[in-house]
């Protein structure tokens, strides 16, 4: 169905442009008819979807860090490599990273219950995209375990939602 058509004229020749706008079922079809004709199907957005259910991980460690100060420590990570290890042992939550640049280690007193020591690698890039929620809260809870995925959990300000990241282990062959 044709919703609208439009005319119009180039100042630099005497070509003239129609242009058609109409609508099927599930997209809106754009034509340019001139020198040449130009069409274009751009689809509708389904906007209805099921809300993704994440998958149930038991992961043994959590702590708590503020959130700005794990995002600076992923930063200067970034100089010796561009993986690095968490590791949480009794009292400290350990970021290291070892490259071709030298290696770095970073320790932050925690003061959560743990019971077992873990460590496992992830990817710095990856880390520096979910970081760029700092913003959003000033603490992230981090769960981790040996070998196993990352899920960092970020609570809104208002307390009525998280926001939840689940990144894979990158594992060393």
């Amino acid at each position: 169905t044709e919703i609208y058509t439009l005319s119009l004229q180039r100042r630099s020749s005497d070509l003239e442009i129609i242009l058609k706008l109409s609508v099927d079922e599930s997209s809106i079809l754009i034509t340019f008819d001139g020198d040449a004709r130009r069409k274009f199907k751009l689809p509708f957005i389904d906007m209805e979807y099921d809300n993704p259910t994440p998958p149930n991980i038991d992961l043994p460690t959590k702590i708590t860090i503020p959130s700005t100060l794990l995002k600076n420590y992923i930063d200067d990570m970034g100089f010796f490599s561009d993986k690095l290890d968490f590791i949480v042992d009794e009292n400290y939550f350990k970021v290291t990273a070892i490259g071709q640049k030298g290696e770095g280690e970073i320790e932050y007193l925690h003061g959560e219950n743990i019971l077992e020591v873990v460590k496992s690698g992830y990817s710095i890039p990856k880390l520096k995209e979910i970081m760029k929620a700092h913003k959003f809260s000033k603490e992230c809870n981090v769960h981790v375990g040996n070998d196993m995925p990352l899920r960092i959990r970020f609570t809104l300000p208002t307390h009525d939602g998280t926001l939840e990241y689940l990144l894979a282990p990158r594992l060393d062959l």
